[in-house]
């Protein structure tokens, strides 16, 4: 008998136990979302039923139904998964068919961002506060999971606003993008690859090909402070090749294009399908009189501790959001 009420406290002990550590759990939880709302968004554009219907500087915006986004991430490998890695780069192309226009948004690792971490079937259990980068490898074990949960905080950058596609390219495939966009030559625009060579310079004229394209996109000084911006800069200016290379192909063989594209999205972790690749070069072609126009994300490098973190000027940010994805309300 007395083995019974002691088993029946002891079980009565644990589940209390357990009710509280939930409870607390719960508590922590919401003081994260609640934390990332006071400081990472500001009050100057209030959401009336979601994304679809904001106001801004006291006018009223409805949400362009005729965007289409495709966002580029480059991701790291490590543990011999070219996929498992944080995402280095990120690259948001906004299609406007409305007025026949691209855009694209370019997104710093370092970011600071609303971070969801994931099961191993990708559903979310916490999140927290962090860089960006990281919202890829937490995103659970599936390259198509890790990929949604990425496009989920920089959705979350976006005020709520939902994405399309998504090209998640592993970096160790650098040389096929020779093979698919030939070779360039691009113009230094500072001395972050000086480390590799005292000839690369701000000014220096640096070709790209098979071998020296991964220096180009991924070497950085890691004894430099904030080298990964300085990084971006080099990004930028190859991705800004790509997307002049897919303009002028649109005036090509559309069917060669669309073969080596697909060809080389096979190595990669995406959710296109052939029909919409060949709705995008479409859109190049018929839209690449209006060129591309380019954004970065407004804001300032920091580093608190020991790793940087880029914190979004909130208010500009918005004003290009707005830009990018509205219309003024009827």
């Amino acid at each position: 008998m007395n083995k019974k009420i002691v088993r029946n406290f002891l079980l009565w002990v644990v589940v209390i136990f357990i009710a509280v550590y939930l409870c607390a759990y719960l508590a922590i939880q919401k003081a994260h979302f609640a934390k990332y709302d006071q400081n990472d968004h500001t009050d100057e554009i209030t959401q009336n039923d979601g994304y679809l219907n904001i106001s801004f500087e006291g006018k009223e915006y409805k949400y362009n139904q005729s965007i289409t986004t495709l966002t580029f991430m480059g991701v790291d490998g490590d543990q011999g998964d070219p996929l498992s890695g944080q995402s280095d780069f990120m690259s948001l192309v906004v299609f406007n068919r409305d007025e026949k226009k691209i855009s694209q948004l370019s997104i710093p690792r370092d970011t600071m961002a609303l971070v969801y971490e994931c099961d191993s079937e990708g559903d979310v259990v916490k999140a927290f506060t962090s860089q960006i980068a990281v919202a890829y490898p937490f995103g659970g074990s599936l390259p198509s999971a890790r990929a949604r949960n990425a496009l989920r905080s920089i959705s979350a950058l976006l005020n709520g606003i939902l994405l399309d596609h998504y090209v998640v390219l592993p970096l160790d495939i650098l040389p096929d993008l020779v093979d698919v966009f030939g070779e360039t030559e691009i113009v230094l625009e500072d001395d972050s690859l000086s480390h590799v060579d005292e000839k690369y310079v701000a000014g220096y004229t640096y070709h790209i090909d098979k071998e020296s394209i991964e220096t180009f996109l991924r070497s950085r000084d890691i004894n430099e402070e904030y080298s990964a911006t300085a990084r971006l800069n080099r990004q930028q200016l190859y991705l800004d090749f790509i997307l002049n290379s897919l303009n002028k192909s649109s005036d090509g063989d559309l069917d060669l294009s669309l073969s080596r594209l697909v060809g080389l999205l096979e190595k990669c972790s995406s959710n296109l399908t052939r029909g919409s690749i060949e709705n995008y070069l479409n859109y190049f072609k018929e839209y690449k009189e209006n060129g591309i126009d380019g954004y970065r994300i407004p804001g300032n490098v920091q580093k608190p501790e020991k790793f940087d973190e880029f914190i979004i000027d909130r208010s500009a940010f918005d004003e290009i959001i707005v830009d990018l994805f509205y219309k003024e309300g009827e």
